[in-house]
């Protein structure tokens, strides 16, 4: 693309910038990695994903037009501009402030957009072929998984709350047991798999200024596994207990209602439920992680605090006896 103007985003994990190509009368949105090899390798599966999309022309429209794409050495992504018809529902800074709830009407077309996507891909012949299934031992497989994540732990734990801990012990001296009698036996049966996003947090959305739906962005960690951990991500991540009260359980079953309704058979309310208490034992380790990676005391900590408050809730305990 020849570009002839760009005003640059600021973002933080890659380089983003609304641009004005030579001749073109709209912008349009670029995003490249930034210097380090894990936003590279990250730029390279989105490509990836925003080709697959391309290819698929009954995919559900709600993933951004990709105008260009570049992969190979140097990868990046050329997208449609949405920002005259779409928003943001909550911005990052919002979040981590605490005031992580936007309105009722952009809670639901966050979820109706989840449930089209979810329900397109659930038992989709692609899986395991061009879309990568996260717990395969070509991925990582569960057991390296669960070592790295006690090797995080014993190295931050002591910037921990004690309570943490105590929780953080009992959880992964039972990740092996949770695997070979829960989460195992659910991913070998191969039914009920579907795409999940892997970091989507409400201001990874777009919702409509006005009337349309909602689109979901920032597609770098993509792959086959347990739906519900999205939903995860999406409510228990920062929303503290009072916040989820009464609208976690609400659009859990607002979600399934409309994941029945884009046709998705054979998949009860009471096994989403089960999911996204599997969400929650993956989620529940991803400050330790964040806080093993240098991520600020200010970001992991209240996302700790949410998320053990929403494993206690949910008796994810009993998952891993």
């Amino acid at each position: 693309m020849d570009i002839e103007w760009a005003e640059d985003l600021g973002t933080f994990n890659s380089r983003t910038a609304r641009v004005w190509a030579a001749g073109e009368p709209r912008s349009s949105f670029l995003k490249q990695p930034t210097s380090e090899l894990w936003s590279i390798e990250a730029a390279r599966g989105e490509a990836g994903f925003y080709r697959l999309v391309a290819s698929l022309p009954d995919h559900p429209p709600v993933v951004p037009r990709a105008i260009e794409i570049g992969d190979g050495a140097e990868p990046f992504l050329v997208l449609e501009d949405l920002s005259a018809t779409h928003r943001a529902p909550l911005s990052r800074d919002d979040t981590l402030a605490g005031e992580g709830v936007p309105s009722e009407a952009d809670q639901l077309a966050v979820v109706d957009t989840l449930a089209r996507l979810k329900a397109f891909w659930w038992d989709h012949p692609l899986q395991g072929s061009l879309l990568p299934a996260y717990w395969s031992a070509e991925s990582e497989g569960f057991l390296p998984y669960a070592k790295r994540r006690r090797a995080s732990w014993m190295k931050v734990r002591n910037d921990l709350p004690s309570k943490a801990n105590e929780t953080y012990e009992h959880l992964l001296d039972g990740l092996p047991t949770y695997w070979e009698r829960w989460l195992g036996p659910r991913v070998a049966d191969g039914r009920g798999l579907t795409l999940l996003h892997g970091d989507a947090y409400f201001s990874n959305f777009l919702v409509p200024r006005t009337t349309g739906h909602a689109y979901l962005i920032d597609w770098q960690s993509c792959c086959v596994d347990v739906g519900a951990g999205d939903l995860v991500n999406l409510m228990a991540t920062f929303w503290t207990r009072e916040q989820r009260r009464g609208r976690e359980r609400e659009l859990l079953r607002e979600f399934h209602r409309r994941l029945v309704g884009y046709g998705v058979a054979g998949y009860a309310f009471d096994d989403l439920l089960l999911d996204y208490r599997f969400g929650l034992v993956y989620w529940a380790l991803m400050p330790v992680q964040d806080a093993h990676d240098g991520a600020a005391r200010s970001y992991w900590l209240p996302k700790l605090t949410c998320l053990l408050d929403a494993f206690d809730e949910w008796d994810c305990a009993d998952l891993l006896i």
